[in-house]
């Protein structure tokens, strides 16, 4: 008898069912609320230094 997955709090946003997709693969909890954490640091902007070139 396989245990239950622990739910994982939903990704900002609308790419939730895109992360959602990726449930089925990944194993541990940690795995599954990482790519959610990595996708959407991709998409934060970045800071750039204003440098005079």
């Amino acid at each position: 008898m396989a245990t239950s997955r622990l739910p994982v709090d939903p990704a900002p946003g609308p790419l939730e069912s895109y992360r959602a997709e990726f449930d089925s693969v990944l194993i541990s909890r940690a795995q599954r609320s990482a790519i959610r954490d990595y996708t959407a640091a991709l998409l934060r902007p970045t800071e750039r230094n204003k440098t005079l070139t």
